[in-house]
């Protein structure tokens, strides 16, 4: 058993639709800080790419102003918003869940 506070850490993370491949990066906090820095991976791991699209659910942090703003600044990146209330929607969802199955129920 795990004693004491459990240390929190965060992922962002995208999953590639043809190849059913997951890219992320981690931080200490959830905020627009990961957000960016996963749209930033994102860009140098598809820097070939003419278009990167992406379809994001309706999370805070990829509307707030400084997401909105970096994402302005990289046309490279076009936003396709799914319906509000549509998880089901949202293929990587399956993953994340797997990933909180995995690791944050493991008591051992």
């Amino acid at each position: 058993m795990t004693p004491g506070q459990n240390e929190k850490y965060y992922l962002a993370g995208a999953l590639h639709s043809g190849a059913g491949k997951v890219s992320y990066v981690d931080g200490n906090s959830k905020s627009s800080t990961l957000f960016i820095g996963l749209l930033k991976h994102l860009k140098a791991k598809y820097r070939r790419a003419k278009t990167i699209t992406l379809i994001f659910d309706n999370y805070i942090f990829h509307k707030i102003c400084e997401s909105q703003r970096w994402l302005k600044a990289n046309p490279k990146l076009r936003v396709i918003f799914q319906p509000v209330y549509s998880p089901w929607v949202n293929h990587v969802e399956r993953q994340w869940q797997a990933l909180h199955d995995t690791i944050t129920r493991n008591n051992q």
